[in-house]
């Protein structure tokens, strides 16, 4: 089989496209989709490392299901295919509890995406998501005047002192 053939399945198998490669990869679009089109003949062994990186596999795996002696491998992992497996081994019942689960989760990671993305510019979120919050307040920041400190905290001041 045609090593563009392969890869071009590959991709399709992972719901990817051209541009998906060409950012993951660093390889002008161009370039991918030549490679995709023409073939991997006259590509530079580097970019076809680059994009079997892309695709999650090794330009050796390539090679090798090219010649027929791999098959194209599956975009499920292991872990996933063991989970499938569970979940068809349950009864109706049991299915409907755990799509009841998935759906209530999916639901509740889509809210947390969307809040983060509208605190972002007032939150830094740490790479661990178990630590704090830390406020990006205006005054901490160690360029900030004694004048713009004082009006930042003129605006946070308590009602009371208004009066």
């Amino acid at each position: 089989m045609q090593r563009s053939i392969i890869l071009r399945k590959l991709m399709e198998d992972r719901n990817l496209k051209v541009s998906d490669i060409s950012k993951t990869s660093g390889i002008a679009y161009s370039t991918v989709k030549s490679i995709f089109e023409n073939g991997t003949e006259k590509a530079s062994y580097i970019n076809i490392c680059k994009i079997c990186s892309s695709l999650g596999i090794t330009p050796d795996e390539l090679e090798e299901i090219a010649k027929g002696n791999l098959s194209i491998p599956s975009p499920i992992s292991a872990n996933d295919s063991s989970l499938l497996e569970k979940y068809h081994a349950l009864d109706p019942s049991g299915q409907e509890h755990v799509n009841i689960v998935l759906d209530w989760e999916a639901a509740r990671v889509q809210q947390l995406t969307e809040l983060r993305s509208r605190l972002a510019a007032i939150v830094e979120f740490p790479q661990d998501s178990a630590s704090d919050l830390v406020l990006n307040a205006a005054h901490e920041d160690e360029t900030c005047t004694p004048e713009e400190r004082r009006a930042g905290d003129s605006i946070m001041m308590d009602d009371s002192e208004w009066e």
